[in-house]
Formats: structure tokens, C-alpha cells, sequence
């Protein structure tokens, strides 16, 4: 259960606070137990949609703008928020 569980904490993480988050995970058919097993940790389906190989290349290709680094994301969220967190 450990994996299931340090899955679930991590997208816990989305959300900060009172704040509301949303996590998006890719999942190959070979990880349908891992999937399953967050399923049972949770007591919830998770919603799934299937997407083609071409499919998941443009969404890979629009992530490699470089534009949504993790230090340019916490930058932005600084500066919205007026804080200064640093990881």
C-alpha cells in the first residue's frame, strides 16, 4: 500500500491549504494494478481517458517549451501570491 499511498500524498500536494488542486497522471496499461490499487486506497474510481500514441508525443512536445519548469511555475506563483517560497 506504501506506493498507493505516496501517490495519493503527492497529488494531495496540488492543493495547498484551503486551496483546491488538480493532478493529471499518465498511465501505461502495464501499471492498470498500480491504478487499481490507488483506486482501493482511495475508495474512488479515477477517471480515465484513452489517448492515442500521437496523442501523448503533442502533449510531450507542449510540455518541452520550457516555459512550465517547476522553478518558473513556483517564480510565477510568488509573485501572484506576494510570497517567497523556495524549493
Amino acid at each position: 500500500m506504501l506506493i498507493a499511498e505516496n501517490y495519493v500524498h503527492r497529488c494531495g500536494r496540488t492543493g495547498r491549504g484551503n486551496n483546491k488542486g488538480q493532478a493529471l497522471s499518465f498511465c501505461s496499461p502495464d501499471e492498470t494494478a498500480l491504478l487499481e490499487e490507488i483506486e482501493t486506497y482511495t475508495g474512488e474510481t479515477i477517471l480515465r481517458y484513452e489517448i492515442s500514441n500521437s496523442e501523448y508525443l503533442n502533449i510531450l512536445d507542449d510540455t518541452d517549451d520550457g516555459s512550465n519548469d517547476w522553478k518558473s511555475l513556483i517564480k510565477k506563483a510568488n509573485e501572484d501570491l506576494g510570497t517567497d517560497d523556495v524549493w
